[in-house]
């Protein structure tokens, strides 16, 4: 034991000392490139338009305004006309948009680019604390405000005015290209995004590679780095929610028994939130730090290259921040409790739901399984909403082409910027292609801060000119990387 050890620290030692502990950079080597005749005004214009309409998806499906919808559809098609006349456009399930772009060379994979045009609510009262009203669109000190912005009419849009510059300027594809824009994202996805990828399915389409919105370009918080890092979402987390529900006697509160529904509730939630499922550096996010390692300052290059030693140290480092931690575990998050009428009530039943997101390897029966052992009161009832349930995507490769010309498209579009692979946290329309293409990516090409990232859902969401323009830049160099006669691979 002793002999091992002494091996152990000598090692380490010598990986201190050496220079390259790190070893080569990961990063492609791009040029910049900037896309001469972008008008980003009538582009911005376009966006605060597509803001102002109200295309807002709800829990209660019946509440959704299809007029809206059908208003958006129609803006979108007297705005981009040429996409109209080039493009085969079609209409799913009412409100989704398809549009394909076909290549001179039909035998190629198109690639597909994906967005939703649907947003969540927000407060449109007079006490809102938007600085602007969310459906304004207003445009002040160049910059676009508005619910949408952020997610995700301007993915949707800025592929649009892509797609609309590139036709201008008499681009001619090789490989074709798909454009599916979803209306119910934020509510799953299932009658957008889930009806067309089976529709592309049946037609025989396999795609080169999707792309949807996920990780951002992250401005700060990346240990040892003082770059912006751009994370491309090779997986994204799954979704379950489970109800619990506590029995007990009721009757009146001058004479309460030992255990109550509204005790057994709360004690089975704090003992959830006291024991999560275990966190582990495997998988995505080990791939992260690992292709991020050459690119850090020491201590971390040393740290990130020697997981095998030191991946426990940075796992509880981890497991101190909400946004880290959601990386390294499947994350439980109680968000309803009910119990009660009458302060001097004592309810027979109180209840409770808490979400889980799932991260790559744990299984739906895993997390349920956890639950029941944790709770461990046959006065709680543990039940799964298997029906809104999803496990979490598979794992993309990333050490292939197709995620080399995102990676170039990104640092062309975006100069200095390093780029990573990344685990999404929250669910896109992306899961549903993996039925087409097993390189389904996750991306949105916009540098945020993290005070910035919480307007997404948040207030005050909005997104300046020349955000929107490098965006933009980056859809016609994604497109153009990838199905141009001088296709990078």
């Amino acid at each position: 034991m002793k002999q091992k050890f002494q091996v152990h620290l000598t090692t380490i030692f010598a990986c201190i000392l050496m220079a390259g502990c790190a070893g080569a950079s990961h990063q492609v080597d791009a040029d910049a490139v900037e896309n001469d005749g972008i008008d980003i005004t009538a582009a911005s214009a376009h966006l605060s338009k597509a803001v102002q309409i109200k295309t807002i998806s709800y829990s209660d499906t019946s509440a959704t305004e299809s007029d809206a919808f059908n208003e958006l559809n129609q803006f979108i098609e007297s705005t981009y006309p040429e996409l109209f006349t080039t493009l085969a456009p079609e209409r799913v399930n009412d409100f989704s948009l398809l549009f394909t772009w076909q290549g001179s060379k039909p035998e190629l994979n198109p690639i597909v680019l994906l967005a939703h045009t649907d947003v969540v609510p927000a407060d449109t009262s007079s006490s809102s604390p938007w600085k602007f009203q969310p459906f304004s669109g207003a445009i002040m000190d160049e910059t676009i405000w508005g619910r949408g912005t952020l997610d995700d009419k301007l993915s949707a849009f800025g592929i649009l005015e892509a797609t609309s510059y590139l036709i201008k300027k008499g681009y001619k594809p090789e490989r074709s290209i798909i454009i599916a824009i979803g209306h119910d994202e934020e509510i799953g996805g299932e009658k957008g995004a889930a009806q067309i990828a089976a529709l592309l399915k049946n037609r025989g389409v396999r795609a080169d590679f999707v792309l949807d919105e996920g990780g951002v370009i992250v401005t700060q918080g990346v240990p040892g780095i003082s770059a912006p890092v751009a994370l491309i979402g090779i997986t994204e987390k799954g979704f379950l929610s489970v109800k619990l529900t506590a029995k007990a006697t009721g009757g009146h509160s001058s004479m309460p028994p030992r255990e109550t529904a509204v005790g057994s509730i709360s004690q089975a939630i704090v003992n959830l939130e006291k024991h999560q499922m275990p966190g582990t550096l495997e998988g995505p996010v080990k791939e992260m730090l690992v292709t991020l390692a050459p690119e850090t300052s020491f201590p971390f290059n040393f740290l990130f290259s020697n997981l095998w030693a030191f991946g426990g140290i940075i796992e509880s480092q981890l497991a101190g921040s909400p946004k880290s931690n959601a990386l390294i575990r499947t994350t439980t998050a109680p968000t309803i409790i009910r119990g009660g009428m009458k302060d001097n009530i004592l309810p027979s039943e109180a209840e409770a739901v808490v979400n889980f997101r799932l991260k790559p390897g744990d299984t739906v029966e895993d997390v349920v399984n956890h639950v029941v052992k944790v709770v461990d009161n046959p006065n709680v009832s543990v039940t799964p909403f298997t029906e809104w349930a999803k496990p979490a995507s598979k794992v993309s490769p990333y050490k292939n082409e197709q995620f080399t010309a995102l990676a170039k498209s990104i640092r062309q579009s975006f100069p200095g910027v390093l780029v990573s692979p990344y685990i999404t946290l929250a669910g896109t329309d992306a899961i549903h292609y993996e039925i087409i293409s097993d390189n389904v990516y996750r991306f949105l090409p916009v540098k945020l801060s993290s005070e910035r990232l919480d307007e997404i859902h948040g207030v005050d969401e909005h997104l300046t000119q020349g955000e929107y323009k490098s965006l933009i830049n980056f859809y016609v160099q994604v497109i153009s990387n990838s199905t141009g006669p001088q296709r990078m691979w």
